[in-house]
């Protein structure tokens, strides 16, 4: 059995790779992992370095998520 596994945020990578190992102790492959966002933390870094990953933040972007902030946000708060 052949497993991409999603989430939204990838933070510490502690939950996926939970996952992961789980997944492959019960016999089936991770062929990837997609998310909205991976951060560059060890788990992160972890998860980048060791299976094929999806993510939708541009490079240019990447301080900014493992930041946990989006610059784009003030406009939202300059508005008020």
């Amino acid at each position: 059995l052949r497993v991409l596994l999603v989430d939204q945020w990838i933070e510490t990578g502690g939950t996926m790779r939970a996952t992961i190992q789980l997944v492959e102790k019960l016999g089936a492959t991770v062929v990837g992992v997609a998310a909205v966002a991976i951060e560059n933390t060890e788990g992160g870094k972890w998860i980048k370095e060791n299976y094929k990953f999806s993510h939708c933040i541009p490079e240019a972007l990447q301080s900014q998520v493992d930041g946990k902030y989006f610059n784009f946000f003030k406009s939202f708060s300059e508005a008020q």
